[in-house]
Formats: structure tokens, sequence, C-alpha cells
């Protein structure tokens, strides 16, 4: 539908109008009438006009006056001037302000038709026009905002090849990574509420946007992708600041996202980076910093808790693992019964979790849970083949809560139920 406005001071003229117009074009035009030029400017205040049909000389504020102002308000309607003198002066300052039509009194039928179907044609095309617009610029959105999170994920899992993450540095105008990055845990109230879960929350929700639009409103920076609860954001400082912005910055987000996406989170802060290949180990310093993060201190900065980190370091080098996947196998081997996840486990080596599965699958042969599968298999079998525990007590100390998954997982992996499987040794 169509809006079509009526300003005259002759209520035969705009009676006229409304006849002609609704007799010809049906229900296609709202059709509002204002009898001076003030009135129509409150109208044009409140409600959106696709055409305007004023005349010039209504007392008070005149025509041109009325369509000065309205132009500079919305300067999308499209203005047919009524008047019932033939001044060229009028019809000067008409042309001027871009008016479509300068028509003479007394109007006829015919030409009122002609007029309005004209002005559909062209409301209607510029209408196809914005939404073609719209709609390429939506997909530019998408399609930056993709490649913001790719970005991200791309500086916090190396290797990343240096013409791509430059390809990508470019389109986004990031000319260098210089500044802190954020690693921020959701609560599970939020990602509840929101069709999430901590086992699988995505990029292209509608909250997500939100959440992307408070951390930005902080200041410049480069947002991840919400993924399994977290998100990391890199804030991207213009000069070197050291370390002075990090907890400011990361409680402005933690209010934001309280106040605005009504989201409790955690906020794990590395120290100040300058240079793109400092980016991981950013990450890694973040992960650790969260994992000290509690309801009572929600944002940890990474240089309060290093000294931490250099403990656990050398507890591991104790135990000789020094390599983050020879630190997973090792756990796991001793910790198959728990319940493992590739985000925790990650979490605990201090990479990423798709850099965790790419640098798992390398050095392992096998996917992360291929492998744990594989580990509790072999301890199930050994277990089955003793004949001294049931398959809800074997399904238990191999890491399956339920045992009648346990019975399809062990099926699935060796061709056989449990059930045969003793009786067949």
């Amino acid at each position: 539908m169509y809006t079509v406005l009526i300003a005259d001071d002759e209520r035969i003229v705009i009676d006229s109008l409304n006849y002609i117009i609704n007799k010809n074009f049906g229900n296609e035009f709202e059709i509002i009438s204002a009898r001076s030029g003030r009135e129509a400017l409150l109208i044009a205040q409140s409600k959106k006009i696709d055409i305007a049909f004023i005349d010039i000389s209504m007392p008070g504020i005149n025509g041109i006056q009325a369509i000065e102002r309205m132009k500079e308000t919305d300067p999308d309607i499209i203005f047919v001037i009524l008047t019932a003198f033939d001044k060229f002066d009028f019809a000067k300052t008409a042309l001027q302000l871009g008016v479509a039509q300068y028509l003479l009194k007394p109007i006829k039928r015919e030409q009122i038709i002609e007029i309005v179907s004209e002005m559909r044609k062209r409301v209607a095309k510029r209408n196809k026009s914005r939404i073609e617009e719209l709609e390429i610029f939506e997909r530019l959105e998408k399609a930056n905002l993709m490649l913001e999170t790719e970005l991200v994920e791309s500086v916090i899992s190396p290797p990343a090849k240096p013409n791509e993450l430059d390809k990508r540095m470019s389109i986004l105008g990031v000319s260098a990574i210089r500044g802190f990055l954020l690693l921020i845990e959701f609560d599970e109230p939020f990602l509840s509420r929101n069709g999430m879960s901590i086992a699988r929350s995505d990029v292209a929700g509608g909250e997500y946007y939100c959440v992307r639009e408070q951390i930005k409103a902080v200041g410049d920076c480069l947002v991840g992708a919400l993924s399994d609860g977290r998100l990391a954001a890199i804030r991207l400082l213009a000069d070197d600041c050291g370390n002075e912005l990090i907890f400011p910055d990361a409680e402005a987000i933690k209010k934001r996202l309280a106040e605005h996406a009504k989201a409790f989170v955690k906020i794990g802060a590395s120290n100040y980076i300058n240079g793109i290949d400092k980016a991981a180990e950013a990450y890694t310093s973040a992960v650790l910093a969260l994992r000290f993060a509690t309801a009572k201190t929600p944002v940890v900065c990474y240089d309060e808790i290093k000294h931490r980190r250099a403990e656990e370091g050398k507890m591991l080098d104790r135990c000789g693992i020094n390599q983050p996947i020879q630190q997973t196998i090792a756990y796991i081997n001793r910790h198959y019964e728990r319940k493992l996840t590739l985000n925790l486990l990650a979490d605990m080596v201090g990479i990423s979790p798709n850099y965790f599965s790419k640098l798992f699958k390398e050095e392992a042969g096998v996917s992360f849970i291929e492998y744990l599968t594989q580990v509790r298999m072999a301890k199930a079998k050994a277990l089955l083949a003793e004949k001294k525990k049931s398959i809800k007590e074997i399904s238990i100390e191999t890491g399956y809560r339920d045992s009648a998954y346990f019975t399809r997982s062990f099926k699935k992996f060796t061709g056989v139920v449990p059930t045969d499987y003793i009786s067949s040794d």
C-alpha cells in the first residue's frame, strides 16, 4: 500500500482527489488530508509519505515552504504541486525543488489518473531498488561477519597462510593486530534462552548480533564466532597502550553484555600484544586466565596469574610431557573414564578447539573422539574378558554413564554386543 498526502485549504479539492484515487485505484492507496502547510508538516513527521499533492497558496506556511521543509526530513517524497495560478516564478521554484508535476486548477480527472499511475510506478521502482540494495548490504554484512570470525580463528589457530591473513585483514580494513585478546564465556541461562547450549552454539543466531554489537561498542574489535558457549575477541588499539586498557575494557564489555544482552559472562584477558604472530600465544594466555575467573571475580587478566602458569609448566615437565598432544594423549590414557570433551582438553593445553582438533589428528593419526573411543573400547574388552563385572559396571568404568549407549558403541566398534563378546571369548 502507498500513502498519499493531499494538502489543500479547499475541502472540495481534497474530496475530489480522494474520490478519483479511490475509485480508480481501490485500496492501493492510503489517503491522508491536510488543510494547511503546518498540518501537512506535522503529518509528514509522523507518517511515511510516498506521494504528496500540495496546494501552493495555503494560508500560513505555503506549499513551497512546506515542500522545502518536508524535503529536509524525507527527500524521497514525490511532490505534485496544485495551483490556480500559472505563474512562472512558482514553476521555476517547483522545478528547483525537484517537484514531479505542476498542475493547474481545475484539474481534470484523466490528469489525476495518469499522474497517480506514473507516480505509483516510480515509487514501486524505487522501493524495489531499495529492497535489492538492502539485500546486497545484508549479504555483504554476512560475508564480512564470516570473514571476521574466520580471521579471528586463523590468527589464534596457526599455522595460517600469511597472504590469506593479509587479504582478510585488507578487506576488513585492519592494518595490524595490536591490542589484547579476550576469551568470553557465557552463562548457561543465556545460551538456553537463545536455543544454544554449552555443547552447541553458533555464529548465525540473532542474539549473536546483539553480543557482537555490545563488544564493538567498547572499541574497535575483531569478534570471533560464538562456539561452545565461548567467544574470542581481539581488541584493536591504534597505539601501544601496554596493559592499561585491558581490565577497564574487559569490565566495560562484561557490563554491556549484562545490561543489553542479559548475558552474564566470565572473561579471561591476555596481555598486550603487538603483531599477528603473537595472537595464538595471547589466546593461550586468555584460556589460562579464564580458568581462574569466578562469579565473584568474573574478569581475570593473564598478568595477574602468569606465575601459576609457570608452576603448571614445571609440573608437566616433571611428568616428561611438554607437547600439547602428548599431554592430551597421556591424560586420556589415564582418565578415559571421565567426561572428556574436545573443548575441555583444548583448554587444558591452552590452544583453540579447532587448532587442537587439527593438531591431534596430525599427530595421533585419528580424530580426538576416535582415539578416546579406541582407548575406552580396549579397556572394555579387557574387563569383559575377565568376566568379573557386570555390563553396567564396565560401561561406567570406561566413561559411559548409559549402559545402553555403551552397548551400541561397543557393537559399532567391534561388530558384536558385549554379551556376545563374552560368550565368544
